[in-house]
């Protein structure tokens, strides 16, 4: 009887493996304001929606787009192998999607976009 539960308990730990490998690509944070990115959400992974106005480029080749929404600017920093895939001359003017993670820099909040995949133009 215990073998026969140990063996149940053990295959259902690999289909829900499995079912979460497949599905954590698609699950999302909830959108959330750039207005409302804060101290208490670092190394939290968000998703904001924002106009981008204006961007920098660094000797290395990481990139920064800068986010704005009514008076607030927010910072989006693409780390070298995001910023390869973007060109942040289509993205100014536009409204962009993005998933990254709050960390900060120089004492300022700013979300690192781990890959190009989490940039989406939307407008």
């Amino acid at each position: 009887m215990s073998e026969r539960l140990f063996q149940a308990a053990g295959a259902t730990t690999i289909i829900g493996i499995i079912l979460l490998t497949l599905y954590a690509s698609q699950l999302e944070p909830p959108l959330t304001s750039i207005t409302d990115v804060s101290q208490d959400m670092l190394e939290t992974n968000i998703r904001v929606q924002a106009k981008v106005c204006g961007t920098h480029k660094f000797d290395g080749g990481s990139k920064i787009l800068k986010l704005c929404e009514n008076t607030t600017q927010l910072d989006a920093y693409l780390p070298y192998n995001t910023a390869i895939h973007i060109d942040e001359k289509k993205t100014v003017g536009k409204t962009v999607e993005l998933t990254g993670t709050v960390e900060t820099y120089n004492g300022r909040l700013e979300i690192v976009i781990p890959r190009a995949e989490n940039i989406k133009i939307v407008e």
